[in-house]
């Protein structure tokens, strides 16, 4: 496929998203055809937009794809984001911060030699993901 393409709508660019993924580690057409119990011309004519790949294919070459290549990775926080998380965190009350800050430092510890980084490194990861657990539950401290 060539990297400047015009979709005809979201289905067929979703598609050849996933379809370029697979061709990335070596799958072809052919390959991705028999999986999807599709001939070689029905992933053409997805390709090309002639024909509109259904829900169900869609849905099928997801799961092909998490097979092949495993579940999408979540991105890494850069700095920046990193330091919004913690000044969200910090707009608990000082007793809650310190609550916050003392689990994160015992969840550190408890990690294995091995995947145990940097203290540094390592909280701030930990403080991202409990400031976007945090954002995403709205802060309702109940909230499990």
């Amino acid at each position: 496929m060539s990297d400047v393409a015009l979709y005809k709508n979201s289905r067929q660019q979703e598609f050849c998203n996933l379809l370029n993924k697979l061709e990335a580690i070596g799958m072809n057409q052919s390959d991705v055809a028999a999986r999807l119990h599709k001939t070689r011309g029905a992933i053409s004519q997805y390709v090309s937009g002639y024909a509109n790949p259904s829900a169900t294919v869609l849905e099928l070459m997801r799961s092909i794809v998490e097979e092949v290549l495993g579940p999408p990775k979540e991105e890494e926080p850069n700095d920046y984001q990193l330091k919004e998380q913690i000044d969200d965190l910090k707009r608990f009350s000082p007793p809650d911060y310190e609550v916050i800050k003392t689990t994160i430092n015992l969840l550190h510890k408890k990690l294995p030699a091995h995947l145990n980084s940097s203290t540094k490194d390592a909280s701030k990861r930990m403080v991202g993901k409990a400031a976007a657990a945090v954002l995403k539950t709205g802060g309702n401290q109940s909230a499990k």
